[in-house]
């Protein structure tokens, strides 16, 4: 099975006001791999980070970047790999300051990027579609522009989900989290109707 995750990570020391903000609160328990509905974690370079399962969590709604964002600059993503659709986004003050995203339902060359982005994206852009065009482009059995966003998202903040990043955690693993949102803040992978389509 493939992932269908979100994660969020502000980067503050101030890891209650994250945590206050989205309405949880940390337990004892840890969570080595992320398994659980929601856990949290303190990286290197004052991140906090939040995982939750699926990947239309409620930490990654508009609502909760743009409140995260007062405390601190948000990086987000979305990671679907049972129809590759993943997705990166950066938030400041406030507002989206920019965002990336690939959809292999459209293309497997697909990527729409706005805003302000990184200088490092233009590297990992040329990367990644130079990869896919050696594997055949559209007709490869592989995915390299799925990873484009996370790649991006993981050269800030030290962190993608597949990966063992056990070297970034700053003060132990990461523990599950709960508190009054839980039980609303995860959707069930059933989608009525992909987020991505519009009729």
């Amino acid at each position: 099975m493939g992932f269908s995750l979100s994660w969020v990570a502000v980067k503050t020391e101030n890891q209650d006001a994250v945590l206050e903000t989205l309405g949880f609160a940390a337990t004892t328990e840890t969570d080595e791999y992320f398994e659980s509905d929601l856990a949290g974690v303190v990286l290197r370079d004052d991140w906090y980070l939040v995982v939750g399962q699926g990947s239309n969590n409620l930490i990654i709604a508009k609502e909760s970047l743009a409140d995260l964002s007062r405390i601190g600059m948000v990086i987000a993503c979305s990671v679907e790999e049972h129809v590759m659709v993943s997705s990166a986004e950066c938030w400041f003050a406030g507002e989206k300051r920019w965002q990336v995203t690939h959809n292999a339902q459209e293309s497997l060359m697909n990527l729409t990027a706005e805003g302000q982005l990184p200088a490092r994206f233009e590297t990992l852009k040329a990367q990644y579609l130079a990869d896919q065009e050696e594997d055949s482009g559209e007709s490869a059995d592989v995915d390299h522009v799925f990873e484009v966003p996370l790649a991006l998202a993981s050269t800030l903040v030290g962190f993608k989900h597949d990966e063992d990043c056990s070297d970034v955690f700053a003060a132990g693993l990461p523990v599950v989290l709960s508190g009054s949102h839980e039980s609303e803040a995860t959707f069930t992978f059933e989608i009525k109707k992909p987020w991505w389509k519009f009729w």
